[in-house]
């Protein structure tokens, strides 16, 4: 989404190259406004810091971390510059892979299989890369926020436990 701060020291070992699509190069450094760290760097660490004595660790603390940026310091991104991004998870990702996806983009209390980004899911779920979509980015109690409202087929109901979590220091 924002982008990765890849000098945080829980994601260093993981990190490896990735591509900035909002800006066009190869600097996906997460610039999230007012965050430290930002949105893709707190997604990041939830997923794989690692275990240094430091701050948290990651469910998936060997996992590789390959940041992608779409959105701007705001959280702000073009469709179109989204889909370019998730065509490169495809096309660089393999079978058994993950893609998280912390994007909000209105809401919808029906499946938003007319959204543009339906088709790429489907291509990237046909490669057997697991994509996680959030759900709630949007803040609705009584609707789900897309893209997390686009029918993916083996779709979990999971109830978080906390309201809160804590991000890698």
């Amino acid at each position: 989404d924002t982008g990765v701060d890849y000098n945080h020291k829980n994601l260093v070992p993981n990190m490896v190259p990735g591509y900035d699509f909002r800006d066009n190069d190869a600097d996906p450094m997460d610039l999230t406004s007012g965050q430290n760290p930002g949105h893709g760097t707190h997604c990041a660490g939830i997923v794989a810091a690692v275990d240094n004595s430091v701050g948290v660790v990651g469910v998936a603390p060997g996992a590789a971390v390959v940041p992608v940026k779409v959105l701007d310091k705001r959280g702000s991104g073009a469709m179109s510059v989204i889909i370019a991004g998730v065509d490169f998870v495809t096309a660089n990702a393999a079978d058994g892979d993950a893609v998280n996806m912390s994007l909000g983009g209105g809401t919808s209390t029906t499946p938003c299989d007319g959204s543009s980004l339906k088709p790429v899911i489907d291509t990237l779920r046909s490669a057997g890369i697991a994509t996680v979509i959030s759900s709630g980015n949007d803040g609705a109690t009584n609707a789900i926020s897309s893209p997390g409202c686009i029918s993916a087929g083996r779709v979990k109901r999971w109830r978080a436990a906390s309201s809160r979590c804590s991000a890698p220091t």
